[in-house]
């Protein structure tokens, strides 16, 4: 038996039961000395050698039962150590028992026919290791009577025969402690163990003991979620756990002994190779009491001794949830790939349009330069005649004397007016073309605010004037100078006080500068108002727009081309500004244009009251008068 257990020390009830083993051989050997020696002396020296085996066996007794029941948590690595501080102590006490009588008050020997016999008084201490034994032994054989009863019918035998083994030596001690039987002179102890030695023996060679451990089983076999059938060698169903049971909806009882077709439902075709072959490892389909269900089937041979076919297992497998996963995956799967074709047909329609968007793109860009080109040469080629023109006609105008000629003059004057406004159409589109080419150029300067404001009144004067409106100039007192291009910034204010003036009739328009001090920095904002027409609602989102006009007979009414307005945006948000509009319709308009203050500017406050003209030609001076008429010059 310690043979047996050693060669299978890997697992963790071998080596108790390895150690047991030789606990009982010492046990025996040493009582087969004593029973064979007449002399006290010898005697005492193989019971002292006895006691090493005594000692020992409660002990891994209670260490094997424990580990072989699935209770080894109950007794770690340190309180193994622990058990054995009493039989450590009880064997000192026997081999030491001459100086304090602990184990035996006195010792003699019994002699009869059938023999020579140990027949000592028992001290303190012996009783004590009596009990302590017994308090390991019985609970290890408890713990293997609870494991008999609980375990499957195929393995149930072992562990009772596990449980003779730990009753015969208690037995065997009782019947000697208590002088019955053959106890009265014989200890039938070692006897006992000898048993359980050969029952042991018996389990090992014959019931595989080392190899199957009924706890296992019970918990593997009847929880385990997969159905399994145990077959005998004719193939007849001896066992069965509870998941094949409910699997087939048949009761174990009614199966027992019967062929595996008996566990099936009765319209079930089972393949004949699963009746007969050695070993099986394959998928089935077959009829529940759920319906249709997919299986996976395994069969193996179950060997016994020597290598000897016992039976067979089979294993079931519901696996129906997986099949109809892969038939999903599969149907995922082909729709994904028609997805992916799917995909890479609009990939290559969206490169398509992308690369006929970019090809567009370049045309467009290209039509561009080539327009604002052709503006450009245009410009050019119509501006240099209509200079000529308008030279000239200013030639003639002032050669002309005398009030003979007014006809004459109004003609030319006509001609003139027509001449300037054909210019700065084309210097509206000569600028636009510029600006969309980026070869607009911009030229920083610090100047006074008051020169540009005098400049900008006598080109706006007269069309105030021709309206019979009122002009304000409103400069603030901190304003003096700004640091930017002066003539762009004219140029903005010029067109926004030229419509004013064209769309208000017998009204006011203001002129304000102001310094502008915020949290996103310093600014200096330029507005211009007016009481005119105003603008409609509809038309204030788009009236930045190139080309964009007021609707319907306003437009013939008061003409224009649509391009200062466009101008005035880009100038300003080129210089890193912002210009903007708020107007109701027949109360007026107000523009704003905010440009960034880029670096220090003087101030000098200007006249105190604000310039203000209405009705007759007005001009201003640099002294700040007002005058009805032109000054003598």
């Amino acid at each position: 038996m310690s043979l047996q257990g050693w060669r299978r020390r890997d697992r963790a009830w071998a080596r108790p039961l390895s150690f047991a083993g030789i606990a009982v051989t010492i046990m025996a050997a040493g009582y087969a000395v004593e029973l064979a020696n007449t002399q006290l002396e010898n005697i005492l020296l193989a019971v002292r050698f006895q006691y090493i085996g005594i000692v020992s066996i409660p002990v891994f007794w209670l260490w094997f039962a424990l580990t072989y029941t699935g209770r080894s948590k109950m007794v770690d690595a340190s309180r193994h150590y622990a058990l054995l501080i009493v039989p450590a102590l009880t064997l000192i006490l026997a081999w030491t028992n001459d100086l304090h009588g602990l184990i035996w008050q006195s010792t003699a020997v019994t002699v009869n026919e059938n023999g020579t016999f140990f027949a000592p008084t028992y001290g303190s201490w012996f009783w004590i290791h009596t009990l302590y034994s017994y308090s390991l032994i019985l609970p290890a054989t408890g713990f293997l009577m609870m494991t008999a009863l609980r375990t499957h019918r195929l393995f149930r035998w072992q562990a009772l025969m596990l449980v003779m083994a730990a009753v015969a030596p208690l037995l065997g001690n009782l019947l000697y402690l208590l002088r019955i039987g053959p106890g009265q002179f014989l200890d039938l102890l070692p006897i006992g163990f000898g048993v359980s030695v050969l029952l042991v023996a018996l389990l090992t060679m014959r019931g595989r003991l080392l190899e199957v451990i009924p706890l296992a089983r019970t918990l593997t076999f009847e929880q385990m979620r997969d159905g399994v059938v145990v077959l005998d060698p004719e193939r007849r169903i001896v066992d069965l756990n509870i998941t094949a049971s409910k699997m087939f909806n048949r009761a174990i009882a009614d199966v027992i002994g019967m062929p595996i077709t008996a566990l099936l439902p009765a319209d079930t075709n089972l393949p004949a190779q699963y009746l007969t072959a050695h070993e099986i490892d394959e998928e089935i389909a077959l009829t529940t009491n759920t319906g249709l269900r997919w299986f996976s089937i395994q069969v193996f041979p179950l060997a016994g001794w020597r290598g000897r076919i016992k039976g067979w297992l089979v294993h079931w497998r519901d696996i129906t949830s997986r099949r109809q996963d892969e038939e999903l995956l599969r149907l995922r799967n082909a729709e994904l790939e028609a997805l992916h074709l799917s995909l890479q047909q609009e990939l290559v329609e969206r490169q398509r349009t992308e690369i006929a968007l970019a090809q567009a793109r370049d045309m467009a860009e290209a039509s561009s330069r080539t327009k604002s080109a052709f503006i450009g040469n245009m410009s050019h080629e119509l501006r240099t005649p209509l200079t000529s023109i308008i030279g000239y006609a200013q030639l003639i105008e002032r050669q002309l004397g005398g009030g003979d000629d007014e006809l004459i003059r109004a003609e030319l004057e006509i001609i003139i007016n027509a001449g300037r406004h054909q210019v700065e159409l084309i210097n509206d589109l000569l600028d636009l073309a510029k600006i969309e080419a980026g070869q607009m150029q911009f030229k920083y300067d610090e100047f006074a605010i008051s020169l540009l404001i005098d400049r900008i009144i006598q080109m706006v004067q007269p069309l105030a004037q021709r309206g019979g409106n009122r002009f304000v100039i409103d400069v603030s007192d901190e304003v003096e100078t700004y640091y930017g291009d002066e003539q762009k910034i004219g140029q903005i204010l010029i067109n926004l006080l030229s419509n004013a003036a064209k769309f208000t009739q017998h009204g006011t328009i203001t002129l304000r500068v102001r310094y502008d001090l915020r949290n996103d920095g310093a600014w200096i904002e330029f507005s211009v108002h007016d009481t005119g027409i105003g603008i409609a609602p509809a038309f204030l989102t788009t009236i930045f727009e190139e080309f964009s006009q007021i609707p319907g007979s306003l437009q013939q009414q008061y003409g224009g081309t649509g391009l200062g307005l466009t101008i005035c945006k880009r100038y300003t948000e080129l210089m890193k500004g912002t210009i903007s509009v708020t107007s109701e319709e027949n109360r007026g308009s107000s523009f704003y244009v905010r440009l960034p203050v880029e670096r220090d500017w003087a101030i000098i406050a200007p006249p105190s009251s604000a310039l203000e003209a209405s009705g007759k030609p007005i001009y201003v001076a640099d002294t700040g008068e007002i005058y009805a008429s032109p000054p003598s010059r």
